[in-house]
């Protein structure tokens, strides 16, 4: 029977995979994101690692390495799933036990950390901390950035959503209006000061945002249903894009709008 890695077996796993990382001198360091220590709690704690390259020019092929390395390393676990992003550098292991180890694999001079969730576990060069310290974005400057962000793309699950509503695809004009949903949660969180990317934290938003948002899910998958969720999820994004965009003195909701629209001249 297959039981769920103690906090200490989760803690050796992790433990065995920085003696490697700390083998190979062309990783210049390696931070744990979302701890600000070493330390597993209890029998649900995933391992999620950014692992540190000076040279951006080696960053593919040490990839691609270590992809190899770790599937040996972990050659007599069961896994469930071994997937890799090769374009973010990015790779996912779940082991049979329920433990998902995360590594991503970055350039020093390529990227910025919000917050103080992480924090730097070794350090070949001394000087990570004092690179992150001079790149780290204030709040409000991840907020904006994170904000325009969303905001280039926000209008493409709003058209899908309708144009497989009117293909009578329903099953796929409901992932659509997740996919905006998603939108939608994370640019409340922007808001609000918290981190809902994924759906995390969804509890410290306001009850009465909560309350609505329950009425963003369809009661089933009918044509109906989803034209009326959808007419919710764009009432409460239009009400969080307005008060950001006060905010920020931007014009993303007026353009939202107008491109809303033309959407329903174009359909009706």
């Amino acid at each position: 029977m297959t039981t769920l890695f103690t906090p200490a077996q989760r803690q050796q796993i992790y433990d065995d995979i920085l003696i490697l990382l700390k083998a190979d001198t062309r990783i210049t360091g390696v931070i744990s994101i979302g701890a600000r220590d070493a330390t597993f709690s209890d029998d649900n704690d995933s391992i999620n690692l950014l692992v540190i390259i000076e040279k951006p020019s080696i960053i593919d092929i040490l990839f691609t390495l270590w992809v190899k390395r770790l599937e040996d390393h972990f050659v007599d676990a069961v896994l469930f799933n071994f997937i890799l992003n090769e374009q973010d550098h990015k790779l996912d292991i779940l082991l049979d036990n329920y433990l998902q180890v995360t590594l991503q694999f970055r350039a020093i001079n390529r990227f910025h950390l919000v917050g103080d969730d992480w924090c730097v576990v070794f350090d070949h060069i001394n000087h990570i901390q004092q690179y992150i310290d001079n790149r780290k974005l204030t709040r409000e400057q991840h907020i904006r950035k994170t904000y325009n962000n969303h905001m280039k793309t926000i209008w493409q699950p709003i058209v899908s959503c309708v144009r497989e509503l009117r293909r009578d695809n329903l099953w796929k004009a409901n992932a659509e209006l997740e996919t905006l949903r998603r939108h939608l949660i994370e640019i409340a969180g922007l808001r609000h000061l918290q981190f809902t990317q994924d759906y995390d934290n969804m509890s410290l938003l306001p009850e009465m945002f909560l309350v609505q948002l329950r009425h963003t899910l369809p009661t089933n998958t009918t044509d109906t249903a989803i034209r009326r969720a959808l007419k919710m999820t764009v009432s409460m994004l239009l009400t969080e894009t307005n008060q950001l965009d006060i905010q920020f003195d931007t014009a993303y909701t007026q353009q939202l709008e107008q491109n809303l629209n033309s959407l329903v001249d174009l359909y009706t």
